[in-house]
């Protein structure tokens, strides 16, 4: 009995034991000494952020936090760790602490329905259809909402889809349930992976919705006679546009340089081919591109470049963590030939790394001579990809930039998540250029021609400005 007894109080001990550790791993105290370790060990610009000028700025700094998380009675936690992440003037370094509802598990669903092309115009055959009721299009899906017609589901509406560019989902499945709040809604999105996200949902201007301000729709049916629609990609701010300006000139707007946009981007470039190689000038608005992926934007390269363009000398650096986002890159050859890059990860010093026969320019096989000219507008707003896309093409001779500064979050990047427990550690492995007089970071990429920042349409001026450039030979 008393062995019996002991064990149960062993147990209760351990698991007691358990949770005291996980809450303090939880607690700010913890979470600031670790993401200080982190910041300090894995991320790539550590070394140049803080040097002789600053160090005891950022060792007072890093103290007094440690000393408020602490106690953490005052301040809230998440404010205390922004203001250490703020030292370093980085948008691609950040730390998210998350609610204890996102330390759960996140939830997968997967519903089929009966709900066809047919039976959906049957549903909305009626006059007193709500706002959110319709046939609806956004990049890659096409999908019908329609009233809830499985009672076991808390839904009013549910959006099933009708064709799709993902194989992860097939006509008749659900993309989306509804529930109407007052005069929004709010929804659990499927992502393309079928994670459930809930996003507050809204329907605009009649024929739009907005779903958390990352996901746009179009309605398609039943639209009212007379109605001229805008372009999917002139409602969505991170969406893409290409329209005519008269006189073979072209506006191409590119809110973002994600993968999402990388199809959409091609498919543009081939279908507007002849168009492209007979114009005057190209237009490209990269305002509040908040960027994505360098190869998005390639596709539009060979009808802007003059010539071979100058790289940076790129670097990563071969911390612990990183090594593990590294190893990915490795190839066979690299393990038998034994390269330097697979001699850096076998290592156990952390260094900043290069490939040393890595080309210094990126030369294109094929330049179109159209458009003759391409101005580049951008803002404060444009950030990481779409400033290496100012920074390649602004060395163009036929390029002309416009607008304001670009953000100047780009000298490091191929950023790594670490998810913990308690937060996710956003940061990155890479410098853009390891010469620090190269740096980009924090002023941005100044324009050629800077533009007022409340100008609502610079468009006829830059045509003006652009129609007088003389390009260089």
């Amino acid at each position: 009995m008393k062995n019996h007894l002991l064990k149960k109080y062993i147990i209760a001990l351990l698991m007691l034991l358990s949770f005291e550790s996980i809450a303090q791993n939880c607690d700010c105290s913890t979470m600031m000494k670790e993401v200080i370790q982190l910041t300090e060990t894995e991320y790539a610009l550590f070394q140049f952020k803080v040097n002789e000028e600053n160090i005891g700025y950022y060792n007072t700094l890093k103290k007094t936090l440690l000393r408020q998380a602490d106690k953490q009675d005052q301040t809230p936690c998440q404010e205390l760790i922004d203001t250490y992440i703020s030292f370093f003037k980085d948008g691609h370094l950040w730390v998210e602490l998350r609610g204890k509802d996102e330390i759960a598990e996140p939830i997968i669903y997967q519903e089929d329905t009966d709900i066809d092309s047919t039976k959906v115009v049957e549903m909305l055959n009626r006059k007193d259809l709500d706002p959110i009721e319709g046939i609806w299009e956004s990049t890659g899906y096409k999908i019908a909402i329609v009233k809830n017609q499985n009672k076991e589901r808390d839904r009013d509406f549910v959006g099933v889809i009708l064709a799709s560019s993902n194989p992860n989902f097939k006509s008749g499945e659900v993309k989306m349930e509804v529930k109407k709040e007052k005069t929004n809604y709010t929804a659990n999105y499927l992502m393309g992976d079928h994670k459930v996200l809930n996003l507050e949902t809204k329907v605009f201007d009649t024929y739009y919705i907005e779903q958390g301000e990352m996901i746009y729709w179009r309605k398609v049916s039943p639209i009212k006679s007379g109605i001229e629609l805008k372009e999917l990609g002139e409602v969505n701010p991170r969406g893409v546009l290409f329209k005519e300006l008269g006189n073979q000139n072209y506006y191409l707007k590119i809110g973002d340089f994600g993968g999402q946009n990388q199809k959409i981007i091609e498919d543009l470039v081939n279908e507007n081919e002849a168009k492209l190689k007979n114009a005057n000038i190209l237009v490209i608005d990269v305002r509040d591109n908040g960027g994505g992926n360098d190869p998005t934007y390639f596709p539009l390269l060979p009808y802007i470049y003059s010539g071979k363009v100058a790289l940076p000398e790129f670097a990563i650096w071969t911390s612990p963590k990183n090594k593990e986002y590294f190893a990915n890159w490795l190839e066979k050859e690299d393990s038998i030939e034994n390269t330097p890059f697979y001699q850096v990860l076998q290592s156990e010093k952390s260094q900043l790394f290069s490939w040393e026969d890595e080309e210094s320019f990126h030369e294109l096989d094929t330049i179109y001579p159209h458009p003759k000219k391409v101005a580049i507008i951008a803002n404060r707003g444009s950030a990481s990809s779409a400033e290496t896309f100012v920074d390649r093409c602004q060395q163009s001779k036929r390029v002309v930039t416009f607008g304001q500064n670009t953000e100047g979050i780009v000298d490091g990047y191929n950023g790594n998540f670490l998810e913990e427990k308690c937060y996710t550690f956003r940061y990155p492995t890479s410098l853009r250029s390891k010469n620090v007089e190269d740096a980009i970071d924090p002023y941005g990429i100044y324009p050629d021609v800077f533009l007022p920042v409340d100008q609502k349409n610079p468009i006829p001026f830059i045509l003006e400005f652009m129609e007088d450039y003389t390009v260089e030979k």
